[in-house]
Formats: structure tokens, C-alpha cells, sequence
């Protein structure tokens, strides 16, 4: 597809391969279409994205396919979600590589995030208003 791409247009061939090198050195993963295609908690994690028209480059941080910060925005982060993640708990078991859980502006419920504590039990959870985010922009990076 990149190989299409650069062929239609010489000028992008920068582009594509910075695109390229993200898909070698992993910071560049395809995202699941549908929750069975998921092989892998990481692969968890970039449906919910998806899904949540999120982008993971910047709210999610993994190393190795382990998810260790993961950076929720917005109502569409609901209690439903986690629904989604206790589907990939009965495929993948309870994710204890996951450190920090950053949630702004999200309508999860009290109930919702003890639920996230059970399915990952080393997890900092912290609830963020949109005024927190905006007089610290760093709380939208995962990487941050």
C-alpha cells in the first residue's frame, strides 16, 4: 500500500517511510476491526481505541506489547468500555502490566472504576476534569 502510495505521489516517500520505520520498530500497529481479531492485551487496547475514535499514538504507551499507560478522553469513555476490556480479561487473563490509567472528562461510574481495579490490579487510577487538562496539557500525553 505504501509502496501505491509513493508511486502516485514521489513527494510523500518521506512520509511513507517514517510509516515504515514506525511499523519495525513497533510504534506503529494496525488496529483491530473487530474485538476476535485481538490476539493480545496491546491488540485489546487499539480496538477500544479505535472504537473510541482515539489516537492511540499519543494516549497510549506500550513497550514490548505491554500496555503501561493508557490515557482515556472524553463521555464516549463510559462504563461500557470496560465491558469491552472484561471481554479481552476472559480471553487474556487479568493485565498487570498496565501502570497508570488517566481518565478526563469520561463518565465511568464509581462502580466502573473498582471493576478496572479488578482487572488491573497494579493500576494508578486518576479522574481529571477538562479544566485539570487544560492548564496541563501533559495530562493528555500517555508518554508523559
Amino acid at each position: 500500500m505504501l509502496k501505491k502510495m509513493v508511486d502516485i505521489f514521489p513527494e510523500l516517500s518521506d512520509t511513507a517511510d517514517r510509516i515504515k520505520q514506525g511499523y519495525e520498530d513497533g510504534t506503529v500497529r494496525d488496529q483491530p476491526w473487530r474485538w476476535d481479531q485481538c490476539k493480545s492485551w496491546l491488540d485489546g487496547w487499539l480496538y477500544v481505541y479505535r472504537r473510541c475514535c482515539l489516537d492511540y499514538s499519543r494516549h497510549l504507551a506500550w513497550k514490548d506489547e505491554q500496555v503501561f499507560c493508557s490515557v482515556w478522553i472524553g463521555p464516549d469513555f463510559n462504563d461500557h468500555v470496560i465491558d469491552w476490556l472484561e471481554r479481552f480479561s476472559s480471553r487474556f487473563g487479568i493485565d498487570t502490566a498496565l501502570r497508570e490509567l488517566r481518565l478526563i472528562g469520561t463518565r465511568v461510574s464509581p462502580s466502573g472504576i473498582e471493576r478496572l481495579h479488578k482487572l488491573f490490579p497494579n493500576v494508578k487510577i486518576t479522574m481529571y476534569s477538562w479544566a485539570d487538562a487544560k492548564a496541563h496539557p501533559e495530562l493528555d500525553y500517555a508518554g508523559a
